[in-house]
């Protein structure tokens, strides 16, 4: 695990170009987005409020899927922001905010998505205070480490014992990693023979327990409770 990273930090991945460009059904959180998707269509929500929307891959999704329903988001990194307009082409569904301040909660909304932010942030209970009670929440967070993670999940119960205090939640989901990636079957291959060492990854990669040996998220809905 590591500290907090600043905005900085994601200023420069979200300046990566190859991370930019990548059409959401190339995304590898394509199946975690599809959930949410489903999630939101049981909630039918009228304005939607994404808690850090990174460089809008989902905004893109949901303004294709949900082309009915109003979208705002936000990120502290402005490369990502200024990413996410110029991928809708709709600059004027962002805007630069920090999720840990509650001035970036001040717009209508009817529902949050805050997916794979919970994580980074050291302070995430806080975060969720901010929302307003009664506000349906459509959430992820992963279940397993890396270099930009404060904490993971490895079970279900951890979700709901951390976030249970805040959220009335109705359901956890685990959403598995893709196996095979946008990158294609050549990668994939690779993949295999570069994880014939390393008997768990290899048998997520052939589809076996693919949540716990390949990684993957705890997609979890509720609804803010009333402090």
């Amino acid at each position: 695990m590591t500290s907090e990273l600043p905005a900085e930090y994601y200023d420069e991945f979200h300046g990566v170009e190859a991370h930019y460009s990548k059409n959401y059904r190339k995304s590898r959180y394509y199946a975690l987005f599809r959930a949410i998707l489903r999630e939101l269509n049981d909630i039918r929500p009228s304005l939607i409020l994404e808690v850090g929307c990174g460089s809008g891959v989902l905004a893109q999704m949901l303004q294709e899927q949900l082309p009915s329903v109003s979208y705002r988001g936000f990120d502290f990194s402005q490369t990502a922001v200024g990413r996410a307009g110029r991928r809708t082409g709709r600059q004027d569904m962002f805007f630069v905010a920090d999720a840990r301040s509650a001035a970036a909660y001040e717009s209508d909304y009817d529902a949050i998505v805050c997916t794979e932010v919970l994580e980074h942030i050291e302070d995430d209970l806080g975060v969720i205070r901010n929302w307003r009670p009664g506000t349906p929440c459509i959430c992820s967070v992963p279940n397993f480490l890396n270099d930009e993670h404060v904490r993971c999940f490895r079970h279900e119960s951890e979700v709901r014992k951390r976030y249970g205090d805040l959220l009335s939640i109705s359901k956890v989901r685990r959403v598995a990693t893709p196996v095979m990636t946008q990158t294609g079957f050549g990668d994939y291959l690779r993949r295999l023979r570069w994880s014939r060492n390393d008997p768990r990854k290899l048998a997520g990669l052939l589809g076996i327990n693919r949540f716990n040996y390949l990684a993957g998220w705890f997609m979890f809905a509720g609804t803010r409770r009333a402090d």
